[in-house]
Order: C-alpha cells, then sequence, then structure tokens
C-alpha cells in the first residue's frame, strides 16, 4: 500500500498538509492579534478604506523563488488568502483549528508549488 493510501485509512493528513494547516493557525493568531509580537512583525497588514476579497496582508516582494517565495513572511499570506471568507473570518481560534484540521490545503495551492522541491513531501 502506498503511504498516502495508509494515511487516508487512519484518517490522518500528510505532513505536508500538516504542514500548511499549522500555518493557516499561525496566520489566523497573526490577524487576532494571538501572536507573539516577533512573530507579527513578520507580517504586514493591508491598510484600505474599501473591502477587498483578499486583502488581510501584504505580499512582500522578494529576489529569490528559492527563500524568498518559500519563506513563512511570504508564504504565510499567500495561503491565508486562498482560504475562504467565511474561514478567514472566525474569530474562535479553537473552531477555527477544528475546521482546518478537516481541510486538505495541497489543494488550494498552485500545481507548480506542489510539485517543486521545497514544498513536496
Amino acid at each position: 500500500m502506498r503511504d498516502n493510501e495508509l494515511l487516508s485509512r487512519a484518517k490522518l493528513p500528510t505532513l505536508y498538509n500538516r504542514r500548511l494547516q499549522d500555518i493557516a493557525v499561525l496566520m489566523h493568531k497573526v490577524k487576532n492579534d494571538q501572536a507573539p509580537l516577533y512573530i507579527k512583525d513578520l507580517f504586514k497588514f493591508k491598510k484600505q478604506c474599501y473591502e477587498l476579497r483578499n486583502a488581510d496582508f501584504e505580499l512582500p516582494r522578494f529576489k529569490s523563488i528559492r527563500y524568498g517565495k518559500h519563506s513563512v513572511r511570504y508564504f504565510g499570506p499567500y495561503l491565508w488568502s486562498r482560504l475562504e471568507k467565511h474561514e478567514r473570518e472566525n474569530i474562535n481560534l479553537k473552531s477555527f483549528i477544528t475546521n482546518i484540521r478537516k481541510k486538505d490545503l495541497e489543494s488550494l495551492l498552485e500545481e507548480g508549488c506542489k510539485n517543486c522541491g521545497l514544498c513536496s513531501n
């Protein structure tokens, strides 16, 4: 049997999906002011007068795809913007964690990122 088959039979996420879930939980804590200051300082909130669909955090520019695109400073806001609006607006941390642990976040990523060496299992 393949590893993914065993994990699905045991109803467990892959390690990669679990890492994505942990990043989503971290971003929830940052957004709701529950993260330590040194973590919050990594991210910049978008300040806008009007409502945009995925405008919670700014995506920073990077010079190197290898280290910039795969840093938590970039990847956290990127993953957060891929979540559905009702998931991002959930203020209660416990219910957010319960809901996010049921999701397959790998399916939210672009095909190019899923197949890169840094993001794969």
